[in-house]
């Protein structure tokens, strides 16, 4: 995880901050995003956009993070000395996540998508629509498949984004996981969004997989970690069963991925997670988003809707044996992947005048991210 100020911003530390980093030459990005709610998938793409900056401008320091516990900051943000914007990773082709930039993209300036994604499975209403045409001015970054840029193009006409894999896929290269703890039994680890549906195929598929696997149940936000640990209460005595409840730790969430054999997950972001260290997940459930993931990542045959707990056994057989295999496979398009997301990083730097912004003598430049509530900021300042 990030290691976030003991003491959180408040709004005057908040100002000061901005204030500083402008007048001393740096630069602000204002970055929409779903924040400051402990999701897991859309915290680490922040963190991770924010690695990818430092590295693109000094590969030698890390990025520094601070969290401001405040709502409706991009509402009453000054854009006058605004340079640039970002349109952060995750599901933000959206007029939740678009709205709040409104006014950097009518004054046409140059903004950055971060891998972003369109999930809506419904029809849109015209204010969306309108929204998303907004994005018409978005020259920089990238979507994270074909069917959101298919979207987009419809929408707002012809797009330079690139189509690159969701940008959370990077996770391993800064969040490195720790050798996996030893276990008894092969490991499969298990996330889960709707316990209304799942909870009973689950708990019949940890009856029949009790002698062959040791579950890990990965949260992924408040929401899921309550209906694991209702899970957990739940299973069969005789299972082996551990929820690990500190998902907010990066590094812990990778270890516990890198050492299963497979994945069980509805959350979008866990499956991201576990494909990234080279375990075979299971997409489960879901609509578009998490079909165009696996589209992306060539696994679409470890998509399963149904919730029969037969159907559910025979996605299991058919991975179980896989990850030798796999983790090859994804440690190349990790490797893609990467230089892929940099290569636009950079480009977004030197298109939008940002680097010649910070090119003036006083240090090499250090990132900082502030975390507030539904968007965040990214500080680019000369270290001095």
């Amino acid at each position: 995880m990030e290691v976030f100020d003991d003491q959180l911003l408040n709004q005057q530390d908040f100002s000061v901050s901005v204030q500083r980093a402008l007048t001393g030459g740096g630069v602000v990005l204002p970055y929409s995003g779903w924040l400051g709610h402990d999701n897991v998938g859309d915290e680490i793409v922040f963190g991770l956009l924010c690695h990818l900056l430092q590295r693109a401008l000094d590969a030698n320091r890390a990025p520094l993070f601070r969290d401001v516990k405040l709502p409706h900051l991009l509402e009453e943000f000054d854009w006058s000395p605004i340079k640039a914007a970002v349109l952060g990773g995750g599901s933000t082709i959206d007029k939740f996540y678009i709205r709040p930039i409104v006014p950097a993209l009518e004054a046409g300036l140059p903004i950055f998508c971060f891998a972003a994604g369109f999930q809506n499975d419904f029809d849109l209403i015209e204010d969306e629509r309108r929204m998303i045409g907004l994005l018409s001015g978005a020259r920089f970054g990238s979507v994270r498949g074909t069917a959101t840029k298919q979207v987009l193009e419809q929408i707002a006409g012809p797009s330079p984004l690139e189509v690159i894999v969701d940008g959370g896929f990077l996770a391993p290269l800064f969040y490195p996981p720790a050798p996996p703890p030893p276990g008894p039994l092969p490991r499969m680890a298990i996330n889960l969004l709707d316990l209304e549906y799942a909870r009973a195929p689950v708990l019949e598929l940890m009856a029949a997989y009790k002698h062959a696997f040791e579950f890990v149940l990965l949260p992924f936000d408040p929401p899921t970690l309550a209906g694991l640990a209702e899970l957990r209460a739940a299973a069969p005595a005789d299972c082996r069963v551990h929820l690990e409840t500190d998902f907010t730790n990066y590094t812990t969430l990778l270890s516990w991925y890198a050492a299963s054999d497979l994945s069980l997950n509805m959350k979008l972001h866990a499956s991201v997670l576990s494909s990234a260290v080279g375990t075979p997940p299971l997409g489960w459930g879901g609509g578009r988003k998490m079909d165009e993931y696996f589209s992306s990542i060539g696994s679409d045959a470890f998509r399963i809707r149904s919730f029969e707990v037969d159907e559910l056994q025979q996605a299991v057989e058919r991975v179980k044996h896989q990850k030798p295999n796999y983790a090859i496979s994804m440690q190349a398009l990790l490797g893609k992947t990467f230089q892929a997301h940099l290569s636009t990083v950079e480009s977004f730097l030197h298109g939008a005048g940002l680097t010649s912004a910070l090119a003036a003598p006083g240090g090499a430049v250090q990132v900082t991210g502030i975390r507030a509530i539904d968007c965040g900021f990214i500080l680019l300042t000369r270290a001095g």
